[in-house]
Protein backbone atom coordinates (compact mmCIF):
# COMPACT_ATOMS: atom_id res chain seq x y z
CA UNK A 1 0.00 0.00 0.00
CA UNK A 2 1.63 3.04 -1.09
CA UNK A 3 0.44 6.86 -1.87
CA UNK A 4 2.55 6.65 -5.25
CA UNK A 5 0.00 6.30 -7.46
CA UNK A 6 0.09 4.91 -11.12
CA UNK A 7 1.60 7.31 -13.06
CA UNK A 8 5.10 7.24 -12.06
CA UNK A 9 7.73 4.46 -11.89
CA UNK A 10 7.77 4.25 -8.17
CA UNK A 11 5.65 1.45 -7.72
CA UNK A 12 7.69 -0.60 -10.15
CA UNK A 13 10.75 0.40 -8.45
CA UNK A 14 9.73 -1.13 -4.76
CA UNK A 15 8.47 -4.41 -6.80
CA UNK A 16 11.55 -4.14 -8.59
CA UNK A 17 13.75 -4.24 -5.63
CA UNK A 18 11.45 -6.99 -3.77
CA UNK A 19 11.46 -9.71 -6.82
CA UNK A 20 15.65 -8.79 -7.15
CA UNK A 21 16.37 -10.69 -3.90
CA UNK A 22 13.13 -12.59 -3.53
CA UNK A 23 12.39 -13.77 -6.79
CA UNK A 24 9.62 -16.21 -5.39
CA UNK A 25 7.73 -13.49 -3.78
CA UNK A 26 4.04 -12.92 -4.10
CA UNK A 27 3.33 -9.38 -4.25
CA UNK A 28 -0.32 -7.87 -4.42
CA UNK A 29 -1.21 -4.13 -4.78
CA UNK A 30 -3.36 -3.36 -1.74
CA UNK A 31 -3.54 0.15 -2.73
CA UNK A 32 -1.47 2.75 -4.31
CA UNK A 33 -4.00 5.52 -4.70
CA UNK A 34 -4.10 6.83 -0.84
CA UNK A 35 -3.74 10.68 -0.90
CA UNK A 36 -0.44 12.18 -0.71
CA UNK A 37 1.02 11.85 2.89
CA UNK A 38 -2.42 11.13 4.02
CA UNK A 39 -1.56 8.65 7.31
CA UNK A 40 -4.91 8.45 8.73
CA UNK A 41 -6.09 7.58 5.35
CA UNK A 42 -3.76 5.33 5.14
CA UNK A 43 -3.99 3.95 8.70
CA UNK A 44 -7.60 3.18 7.57
CA UNK A 45 -6.99 1.34 4.09
CA UNK A 46 -4.37 -0.57 6.36
CA UNK A 47 -6.60 -1.49 9.08
CA UNK A 48 -9.32 -2.67 6.52
CA UNK A 49 -7.73 -5.58 4.46
CA UNK A 50 -4.55 -6.69 6.05
CA UNK A 51 -6.49 -9.05 8.26
CA UNK A 52 -7.94 -11.21 5.19
CA UNK A 53 -4.81 -12.17 4.86
CA UNK A 54 -2.84 -15.19 6.18
CA UNK A 55 -0.82 -15.25 9.17
CA UNK A 56 3.39 -14.65 8.03
CA UNK A 57 2.26 -11.72 5.24
CA UNK A 58 4.63 -8.54 5.54
CA UNK A 59 2.47 -5.48 4.67
CA UNK A 60 4.96 -2.63 3.72
CA UNK A 61 3.07 0.83 4.12
CA UNK A 62 4.89 3.50 2.01
CA UNK A 63 2.58 6.28 2.84
CA UNK A 64 4.18 9.58 3.35
CA UNK A 65 7.66 9.19 5.33
CA UNK A 66 9.44 10.06 8.81
CA UNK A 67 13.06 9.85 10.23
CA UNK A 68 13.02 6.44 11.25
CA UNK A 69 11.11 3.08 9.51
CA UNK A 70 9.30 0.74 11.88
CA UNK A 71 9.02 -2.47 12.13
CA UNK A 72 5.75 -3.95 14.06
CA UNK A 73 4.76 -8.04 14.56
CA UNK A 74 0.73 -8.36 14.91
CA UNK A 75 -1.24 -11.28 15.46
CA UNK A 76 1.33 -12.97 13.20
CA UNK A 77 1.34 -10.58 10.57
CA UNK A 78 5.00 -8.08 10.13
CA UNK A 79 4.38 -3.95 8.89
CA UNK A 80 6.94 -2.23 7.66
CA UNK A 81 6.37 1.37 7.72
CA UNK A 82 7.78 5.09 8.35
CA UNK A 83 7.12 6.11 11.58
CA UNK A 84 4.05 8.50 10.65
CA UNK A 85 1.24 6.79 12.63
CA UNK A 86 -0.20 4.60 9.62
CA UNK A 87 -0.27 2.07 11.93
CA UNK A 88 -1.96 3.51 14.44
CA UNK A 89 -5.52 1.40 13.28
CA UNK A 90 -3.54 -2.15 13.48
CA UNK A 91 -1.65 -1.22 16.42
CA UNK A 92 -4.84 -0.23 18.42
CA UNK A 93 -6.87 -2.78 17.39
CA UNK A 94 -4.25 -5.96 17.38
CA UNK A 95 -4.28 -8.45 20.24
CA UNK A 96 -1.03 -9.08 20.50
CA UNK A 97 2.21 -6.65 18.89
CA UNK A 98 5.34 -5.92 19.22
CA UNK A 99 7.03 -2.91 17.69
CA UNK A 100 10.41 -1.68 16.75
CA UNK A 101 12.59 0.51 14.85
CA UNK A 102 14.77 -0.59 11.51
CA UNK A 103 18.42 -0.26 12.12
CA UNK A 104 19.66 2.70 9.90
CA UNK A 105 22.31 -0.67 8.19
CA UNK A 106 18.94 -1.89 7.17
CA UNK A 107 18.81 -1.24 3.41
CA UNK A 108 19.53 -2.19 -0.25
CA UNK A 109 23.10 -1.69 -1.37
CA UNK A 110 24.61 1.14 -2.79
CA UNK A 111 23.32 4.87 -2.41
CA UNK A 112 20.29 4.97 -0.04
CA UNK A 113 17.90 7.70 -1.29
CA UNK A 114 16.87 9.85 1.75
CA UNK A 115 13.47 10.81 -0.13
CA UNK A 116 12.27 7.36 -1.09
CA UNK A 117 12.76 4.56 1.55
CA UNK A 118 9.73 3.30 0.11
CA UNK A 119 12.25 2.09 -2.24
CA UNK A 120 15.22 1.45 -0.21
CA UNK A 121 14.56 0.62 3.15
CA UNK A 122 11.13 -1.01 3.35
CA UNK A 123 11.09 -2.88 0.55
CA UNK A 124 14.57 -4.12 1.01
CA UNK A 125 13.60 -5.22 4.61
CA UNK A 126 10.21 -7.02 3.03
CA UNK A 127 12.54 -8.79 0.26
CA UNK A 128 15.13 -10.41 3.90
CA UNK A 129 12.35 -11.43 5.27
CA UNK A 130 10.30 -12.95 2.83
CA UNK A 131 13.61 -14.85 2.05
CA UNK A 132 13.56 -16.35 5.53
CA UNK A 133 17.15 -15.03 5.65
CA UNK A 134 17.28 -12.62 8.85
CA UNK A 135 14.89 -12.91 11.81
CA UNK A 136 13.19 -9.20 13.06
CA UNK A 137 15.61 -8.74 15.59
CA UNK A 138 18.70 -8.81 13.25
CA UNK A 139 16.35 -5.83 11.40
CA UNK A 140 15.34 -3.70 13.98
CA UNK A 141 15.43 -3.31 17.87
CA UNK A 142 11.96 -2.71 20.09
CA UNK A 143 10.83 0.78 20.76
CA UNK A 144 8.41 1.96 23.46
CA UNK A 145 7.06 4.99 21.76
CA UNK A 146 6.49 5.65 18.14
CA UNK A 147 4.04 8.28 16.59
CA UNK A 148 0.15 7.65 16.63
CA UNK A 149 -2.79 9.36 15.32
CA UNK A 150 -5.57 10.91 17.26
CA UNK A 151 -8.11 8.88 16.49
CA UNK A 152 -11.85 9.61 16.66
CA UNK A 153 -13.67 7.38 19.34
CA UNK A 154 -17.74 7.05 19.60
CA UNK A 155 -18.68 8.05 23.24
CA UNK A 156 -21.80 7.05 24.61
CA UNK A 157 -24.31 9.43 25.45
CA UNK A 158 -27.47 9.18 28.06
CA UNK A 159 -29.64 8.62 25.01
CA UNK A 160 -26.99 6.77 22.41
CA UNK A 161 -23.96 7.75 20.44
CA UNK A 162 -21.71 9.94 19.49
CA UNK A 163 -19.28 9.01 16.31
CA UNK A 164 -17.97 10.45 13.51
CA UNK A 165 -17.06 10.18 10.05
CA UNK A 166 -13.63 8.46 9.31
CA UNK A 167 -13.71 7.83 5.51
CA UNK A 168 -14.50 8.84 2.43
CA UNK A 169 -14.29 6.00 -0.19
CA UNK A 170 -14.26 6.52 -3.75
CA UNK A 171 -17.93 6.64 -4.76
CA UNK A 172 -18.50 9.11 -2.04
CA UNK A 173 -19.36 6.77 0.91
CA UNK A 174 -19.41 8.41 4.24
CA UNK A 175 -18.15 5.67 6.52
CA UNK A 176 -18.32 6.49 9.85
CA UNK A 177 -16.96 4.94 13.06
CA UNK A 178 -20.04 3.97 14.88
CA UNK A 179 -20.05 0.25 14.26
CA UNK A 180 -23.12 -2.06 14.15
CA UNK A 181 -22.42 -3.79 17.95
CA UNK A 182 -22.77 -0.27 19.24
CA UNK A 183 -25.99 0.11 17.32
CA UNK A 184 -27.36 -2.94 18.76
CA UNK A 185 -25.71 -2.77 22.20
CA UNK A 186 -26.25 1.20 22.86
CA UNK A 187 -28.96 2.14 20.97
CA UNK A 188 -30.97 -1.49 20.04
CA UNK A 189 -34.51 0.42 19.95
CA UNK A 190 -35.72 3.23 17.24
CA UNK A 191 -32.95 6.10 16.25
CA UNK A 192 -32.41 9.71 15.64
CA UNK A 193 -29.18 9.81 13.72
CA UNK A 194 -27.93 13.37 13.10
CA UNK A 195 -24.56 14.59 11.28
CA UNK A 196 -23.66 17.96 11.64
CA UNK A 197 -21.87 19.76 9.60
CA UNK A 198 -20.14 23.06 11.31
CA UNK A 199 -21.27 26.13 9.37
CA UNK A 200 -24.36 24.57 7.23
CA UNK A 201 -27.75 24.84 8.19
CA UNK A 202 -29.71 22.10 9.11
CA UNK A 203 -33.49 21.74 9.29
CA UNK A 204 -35.08 21.38 12.57
CA UNK A 205 -34.98 18.46 15.03
CA UNK A 206 -38.12 16.25 16.37
CA UNK A 207 -39.95 18.17 18.92
CA UNK A 208 -39.25 14.87 21.17
CA UNK A 209 -35.89 15.93 20.85
CA UNK A 210 -36.43 19.33 22.14
CA UNK A 211 -37.63 17.90 25.05
CA UNK A 212 -34.66 16.13 25.75
CA UNK A 213 -32.64 19.24 26.37
CA UNK A 214 -30.05 18.62 23.98
CA UNK A 215 -29.54 21.81 21.68
CA UNK A 216 -30.98 21.64 18.41
CA UNK A 217 -29.44 22.49 15.04
CA UNK A 218 -30.04 25.40 13.31
CA UNK A 219 -33.25 26.23 11.62
CA UNK A 220 -33.47 26.59 8.03
CA UNK A 221 -36.11 28.92 6.36
CA UNK A 222 -37.47 26.07 4.55
CA UNK A 223 -36.29 22.53 4.27
CA UNK A 224 -34.27 21.90 0.73
CA UNK A 225 -35.95 20.09 -2.14
CA UNK A 226 -34.09 17.05 -1.47
CA UNK A 227 -35.16 16.92 2.39
CA UNK A 228 -38.73 17.37 1.12
CA UNK A 229 -38.19 14.25 -1.05
CA UNK A 230 -37.13 12.26 2.18
CA UNK A 231 -40.01 13.48 4.04
CA UNK A 232 -42.64 12.81 0.99
CA UNK A 233 -40.97 9.04 0.57
CA UNK A 234 -43.45 6.23 3.01
CA UNK A 235 -41.04 3.90 4.78
CA UNK A 236 -42.46 0.81 2.92
CA UNK A 237 -41.76 2.86 -0.35
CA UNK A 238 -37.59 3.21 1.15
CA UNK A 239 -37.51 -0.06 1.73
CA UNK A 240 -36.24 0.68 5.28
CA UNK A 241 -36.57 0.02 8.99
CA UNK A 242 -37.93 2.27 11.36
CA UNK A 243 -35.16 4.89 11.72
CA UNK A 244 -34.80 8.13 11.13
CA UNK A 245 -31.61 9.50 9.99
CA UNK A 246 -30.02 13.12 9.40
CA UNK A 247 -27.03 14.17 7.03
CA UNK A 248 -26.18 17.92 6.52
CA UNK A 249 -29.70 19.14 5.47
CA UNK A 250 -30.79 15.81 4.18
CA UNK A 251 -33.59 13.41 6.55
CA UNK A 252 -33.43 9.74 5.51
CA UNK A 253 -36.00 7.67 6.53
CA UNK A 254 -34.87 4.67 7.71
CA UNK A 255 -31.84 2.21 7.48
CA UNK A 256 -31.52 -0.02 4.23
CA UNK A 257 -29.55 -3.09 3.78
CA UNK A 258 -27.89 -2.36 0.07
CA UNK A 259 -27.49 0.96 -2.11
CA UNK A 260 -30.18 -0.38 -4.46
CA UNK A 261 -32.77 -0.01 -2.21
CA UNK A 262 -33.42 3.55 -2.93
CA UNK A 263 -33.84 5.00 -6.34
CA UNK A 264 -30.87 7.29 -7.75
CA UNK A 265 -29.86 10.41 -6.19
CA UNK A 266 -31.49 9.42 -3.40
CA UNK A 267 -29.66 9.09 0.00
CA UNK A 268 -28.86 6.13 1.54
CA UNK A 269 -27.64 5.04 5.48
CA UNK A 270 -27.38 1.55 5.65
CA UNK A 271 -24.48 -1.44 7.64
CA UNK A 272 -21.78 -1.03 4.91
CA UNK A 273 -19.20 -3.98 4.49
CA UNK A 274 -16.84 -2.55 7.07
CA UNK A 275 -19.31 -3.51 9.46
CA UNK A 276 -19.90 0.50 9.97
CA UNK A 277 -22.63 2.79 9.34
CA UNK A 278 -22.06 4.49 6.09
CA UNK A 279 -24.88 7.42 4.30
CA UNK A 280 -24.53 7.40 1.21
CA UNK A 281 -26.38 8.38 -1.99
CA UNK A 282 -27.33 6.38 -4.47
CA UNK A 283 -25.44 6.65 -7.98
CA UNK A 284 -23.86 10.05 -5.94
CA UNK A 285 -21.20 10.93 -4.11
CA UNK A 286 -22.49 11.63 -1.02
CA UNK A 287 -19.73 13.47 0.49
CA UNK A 288 -20.07 16.04 -2.18
CA UNK A 289 -23.88 16.37 -2.42
CA UNK A 290 -24.45 16.53 1.04
CA UNK A 291 -20.55 18.70 1.53
CA UNK A 292 -19.40 16.30 4.72
CA UNK A 293 -16.73 15.55 5.16
CA UNK A 294 -14.02 13.37 7.45
CA UNK A 295 -14.21 14.03 11.05
CA UNK A 296 -17.62 15.33 10.69
CA UNK A 297 -19.34 14.26 14.16
CA UNK A 298 -22.30 11.76 13.85
CA UNK A 299 -25.11 11.97 16.84
CA UNK A 300 -27.01 9.08 17.56
CA UNK A 301 -30.35 9.54 19.68
CA UNK A 302 -32.88 7.07 21.02
CA UNK A 303 -36.57 7.95 20.37
CA UNK A 304 -39.89 7.01 20.66
CA UNK A 305 -41.97 5.52 17.63
CA UNK A 306 -41.50 8.64 15.29
CA UNK A 307 -43.81 10.10 12.66
CA UNK A 308 -42.88 9.55 8.59
CA UNK A 309 -42.54 12.99 8.20
CA UNK A 310 -41.01 16.15 9.83
CA UNK A 311 -42.09 19.41 9.18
Amino acid sequence: MTDFGRADSYVAEVKGVILSSAPEAQIVDACHEIPFADSMAGAWVLSQYWSFYPAGTIHVAGVGNSRRNLLAEVDGHVFLAPDNGVLAFVLRDAKTSRVSALRGEVHRPGPVSSTFHGRDVLAWAAALLAKGDVKVSELSDPVERWISLELPLPQATSDGVVGSVVHVDRFGNLITNITRNMLEEGCPSLLHISMENTGRDATPLASEEAASGVAALPTTKSPSPMLRQCQDAPLAELGCTSYLIRAGSCEIVGLCTTYAEVPPGQPVALIGSSDRLEISMAGESAAVCLEIKRGDPVRIRKMGIPNTKYK
